[in-house]
């Protein structure tokens, strides 16, 4: 879509919310809607990485409503791609880096949206307890299309970074009813440590463990939905390394990574079911040694908290609550 005619069709989505004007900026268009005290501004910036959408004006039910009407609308950015190779059905390439909409206040959109691959379904992936001493690793798969998308989005999934926990619990439920596909993977503490020692003795790192959990459960879910064919992840380490794994481990899907994927609605659906599935692990894990809780993250209370589970059930014990490798076990 050309610049002017994007212009265009923005001023004609928001004009069912109030009256549209529009002004030169450097480097694009401003866009004014106005309700009748409210105001919201989007400056459309057109630049050589393609087109930066920045929102301004308050917090306010106008600028919601904008913003949920965009991202339902837009999606995400249509940016042009790198050129690059194919190989088994799998781009060895990266989305365009943000949301054609660049929303504030955390609404996702579709960031796969303009792909060549792309034809209204994909999946997103997503891992959870990574970071945490205590507790399991958990890995989701979300398969959408965009009519199950568009009812995501209304009902609030948001990247779980952003949401608590009792928001987490209440939507994974309203997740896997409108999904069409998903699956989870959870590697609790012992099973956990059992794989990583494998990796390890192999030489493989904890990465590969997890290119090959996000493999499993975008495998499983392509499976449960086979028109699902295009993927998209959260780039945590080099995105070639990612890109190459997948090529061998799900030759039948297209997989793409970039930073930040949590933007997309899919991914962020998928850390939300991740997440879930974590915080049930970390009940039932406090639950087996009679504690109100585990204490997330790596830090000080996670070592604190194993020296008493190690005081209490012994030494033993520890590998059915951490995860051995990280460096809190030399402290416990």
């Amino acid at each position: 879509m050309e610049f002017t005619e994007l212009v265009r069709h923005l001023v004609t989505v928001f004009s069912s919310l109030g009256a549209v004007t529009t002004k030169k900026i450097n480097y694009g268009m401003q866009i004014a809607l106005t309700d009748r005290d409210k105001k919201v501004t989007l400056n459309v910036y057109n630049g050589r990485k393609g087109v930066k959408y920045v929102w301004g004006g308050g917090e306010t039910s106008l600028r919601a409503r904008a913003e949920a009407l965009a991202a339902e609308t837009f999606g995400a950015a249509v940016a042009p791609l790198p050129r690059a190779s194919t190989r088994a059905g799998n781009l060895d390439r990266t989305p365009p880096q943000g949301n054609p909409l660049a929303l504030s206040g955390g609404l996702p959109g579709i960031l796969l949206r303009g792909v060549p691959a792309y034809e209204g379904i994909w999946m997103g992936s997503d891992e959870s307890g990574k970071g945490d001493y205590l507790g399991p690793l958990a890995v989701a798969a979300v398969a959408l299309d965009e009519a199950s998308a568009k009812a995501l989005i209304a009902a609030g999934v948001r990247d779980c970074k952003a949401l608590g926990d009792a928001r987490i619990r209440a939507l994974a439920p309203v997740i896997r009813a409108k999904a069409r596909a998903c699956t989870v993977q959870v590697l609790l503490p012992d099973q956990y440590n059992d794989v990583y020692g494998k990796y390890r003795a192999q030489g493989k790192t904890l990465n590969v463990l997890l290119m090959q959990a996000h493999a499993n459960v975008l495998e499983e879910t392509a499976h449960r939905d086979p028109a699902c064919r295009l993927a998209l992840i959260d780039q945590f380490m080099e995105s070639g390394n990612i890109l190459r794994f997948m090529r061998a481990a799900c030759p039948a899907v297209t997989v793409y990574c970039r930073p930040r994927a949590e933007a997309d609605i899919a991914v962020a659906a998928a850390s939300v079911l991740a997440r879930a599935a974590f915080l049930e692990g970390m009940d039932r894990l406090a639950a087996e040694a009679g504690l109100a809780e585990l204490p997330k993250g790596g830090g000080s209370a996670a070592t604190d908290a194993a020296r008493r589970l190690v005081q209490r059930l012994g030494r033993e014990a520890l590998p059915h609550f951490a995860k051995l490798h990280f460096a809190n076990t030399m402290k416990v």
